[in-house]
């Protein structure tokens, strides 16, 4: 292996892995279940009506995650650097 691989053997890319699961995991929980997914997060949903605004937030983590995987999947870890310091 050369020093620029990077992949399945690397903790970095594990990690980055993690971090991707978790926004698909969220973003996909605020579309299915937007109640739970907002108290999750400690903010009370005191009128259905307001879940538009946990759409959005689902909307934001299931985009971020997407490309967070397109990028693991191209192993562009510069790239992924930059979104995850700018997402942060």
């Amino acid at each position: 292996m050369s020093k620029s691989y990077w992949g399945p053997g690397s903790v970095t890319f594990w990690l980055v892995g993690v971090v991707t699961l978790l926004m698909l995991f969220l973003g996909v929980r605020g579309f299915i279940q937007p109640e739970a997914a907002i108290r999750g997060f400690g903010i009370p949903l005191h009128d259905t009506a307001d879940s538009y605004l946990v759409h959005i937030k689902a909307d934001r983590d299931l985009s971020i995650g997407i490309f967070l995987l397109a990028l693991m999947v191209l192993r562009m870890r510069k790239a992924l650097l930059v979104l995850m310091l700018t997402s942060i």
